[in-house]
């Protein structure tokens, strides 16, 4: 038995879950005020994910012994080098620097752990479609109640709020304020990009029953997880989410009325080129169009505008090598005036514009160059695989999860690991 293939499984059994052991130094406040993104947190995910880790080298400590030199494990050094040296360096908060790359580290050995296990594409999705039926029971039991459910669900790592929670995500419906759905996620919008990639998946797996020789019984369990994960992901009240998981359910559409999808998406500098002009539409579209404010109400446009400004500042006046990993809630009071907004007191929401801040031109090149390597691998891997890379890489246009809390940080590495292993499908 492969015990570290069956850890992982574990792993991903309880990606949603955000239980861990919070601690709370002097480094982790901003302007007096504790911030949760400078918070250290053991969760129990890292302890499934060391005990993987421990588990692989264990059973295979020969291989960890024979030094291996390509083109991955250049790029992993320089990435390795290059993080140290922005974090004891360049960060003006260096304890929360060196935290971030503690984690990065972690993440890249998970990564290196599931290239080498090589586990079935099926199975991954077979158990997350488990977290995928939990979570979404929690989310609409949410939803009905306007409050956490508690019990069982709180050892998973679900929060205790209600709809009357200050700082709570809520909507307003006819001037009610209605709460929207969180499972165990620390954010309605990051369940959302969970169901978002998971869901195009199940239906790709529906349609394809055949080729992926699903049983009927298989079948009926990714249709009750499709069904069930598009009810929740509807109460997440998520937009983003929403766009990406119309997007993926167009591209397997595609796929089903036999356009060769595979073969278009294999013009590598086509998809480069959509995928640069997004992540600039990202940035801009906030600062020129105010008047989505309007459009989509609240004061999330504004608020996601003056974080973006703040990033653009930032990042002209440390243009090369960024203000240091996880410094920028650290850093932005100094541009942003009215920072006793609470809001403000988190990371820019678009992954790219994140890493070019706290990186620099350097790590965002390093950056580019990563997702190119992964875009070729992922076409070696299958329509499937390459349709949740895209998907993935879009939710990033959003928001700063993948690169900032724990849920995001599995999601992004499991999946672009798996991506790196060639399969037929």
């Amino acid at each position: 038995m492969n015990l570290a293939l069956v850890s992982f499984y574990i792993l991903l059994l309880f990606l949603p879950s955000q239980l861990g052991r919070h601690f709370f130094p002097n480094f982790s406040l901003v302007s007096g005020v504790i911030s949760d993104y400078l918070i250290p947190v053991f969760y129990f995910t890292d302890f499934l994910i060391i005990l993987t880790i421990f588990l692989y080298i264990l059973e295979n400590w020969h291989n960890w012994l024979r030094p291996k030199y390509s083109s991955w494990a250049i790029l992993i050094l320089t990435v390795l080098i290059y993080l140290f040296f922005n974090s004891t360096v360049i960060a003006s908060n260096k304890w929360v620097a060196v935290y971030k790359m503690v984690k990065i580290a972690e993440f890249i050995l998970l990564g290196h752990v599931v290239y080498r296990l090589k586990p079935k594409l099926l199975s991954v999705l077979s158990v997350l479609s488990i977290c995928t039926v939990y979570s979404s029971v929690l989310s609409v039991w949410q939803f009905v109640s306007q409050k956490s459910v508690g019990g069982l669900f709180y050892w998973l790592g679900e929060r205790t709020f209600s709809s009357n929670t200050p700082g709570i995500a809520v909507f307003s419906l006819n001037g009610q304020l209605i709460l929207r759905s969180y499972a165990t996620f620390p954010h309605p919008n990051v369940l959302g990009g969970f169901l978002a990639i998971l869901l195009p998946a199940f239906l790709f797996l529906l349609i394809n029953r055949k080729k992926m020789k699903i049983e009927m019984r298989g079948y009926y369990w990714f249709l009750f997880a499709l069904t069930l994960g598009i009810v929740s992901l509807v109460l997440t009240f998520s937009r983003a989410a929403w766009i990406i998981t119309l997007l993926g359910f167009f591209l397997v559409v595609m796929q089903k009325k036999k356009v060769d999808l595979l073969n278009i998406l294999k013009n590598k500098n086509l998809v480069l080129f959509l995928f640069y002009t997004l992540m600039f539409l990202s940035v801009f579209t906030l600062l020129v169009f105010p008047q989505g404010e309007k459009i989509i109400g609240g004061k999330s446009w504004s608020q996601r505008a003056v974080l973006d400004k703040t990033a653009l500042v930032l990042t002209l006046q440390h243009p090369l090598l960024g203000i240091g990993l996880n410094n920028f809630v650290v850093q932005a009071h100094s541009v942003i005036n009215n920072y006793s907004d609470i809001y403000l007191l988190q990371p820019v929401h678009n992954f790219y514009l994140l890493i070019l801040v706290e990186t620099g031109l350097i790590g965002f090149a390093i950056f580019l160059l990563f997702i190119d390597l992964v875009l070729d691998w992922s076409i070696k891997s299958g329509l499937i695989v390459l349709i949740i890379e895209l998907l993935l890489f879009s939710l990033g246009f959003f928001d700063h999860y993948l690169f900032t809390l724990q849920q995001g940080q599995l999601f992004f590495t499991i999946f672009t690991s798996l991506a790196l292993i060639p399969r037929k499908i």
